[in-house]
């Protein structure tokens, strides 16, 4: 072999090597394409699944106020529900008494 032949040889490689770095390079770039594509379903997905947080965040603190509310409501009907069963003792007390002391002392008739 004489050095035209090596170098033939040398360029028909080389040729083959350049061959197989365009088709990888294309593949690269579709692979690129792909993952771009990818990674922009994922930031959409992510940014809808933060919306959805924000949303069920949102909901959940307007039901916490809500039961809040209400629970605060019952507890003031409570109170008014207690004052209003002790009037009513008191006023069966005094019925009581009442009648205890006409019974015993009786109704004086001029």
């Amino acid at each position: 072999m004489d050095n035209d032949e090596i170098l033939k040889d040398i360029l028909e490689t080389q040729k083959q090597q350049l061959g197989i770095l365009t088709v990888l390079l294309d593949e690269t770039k579709n692979n690129n394409k792909d993952y771009r594509a990818y990674l922009e379903e994922a930031r959409r997905s992510n940014e809808e699944y933060a919306k959805s947080v924000h949303e069920s965040a949102e909901s959940l603190a307007e039901k916490d106020e809500q039961r809040l509310k209400e629970h605060k409501e019952y507890v003031s009907a409570q109170k008014v529900a207690r004052l209003a069963n002790y009037i009513r003792m008191f006023a069966s007390v005094c019925l009581v008494g009442l009648i205890g002391y006409i019974v015993y002392f009786g109704i004086p008739v001029n």
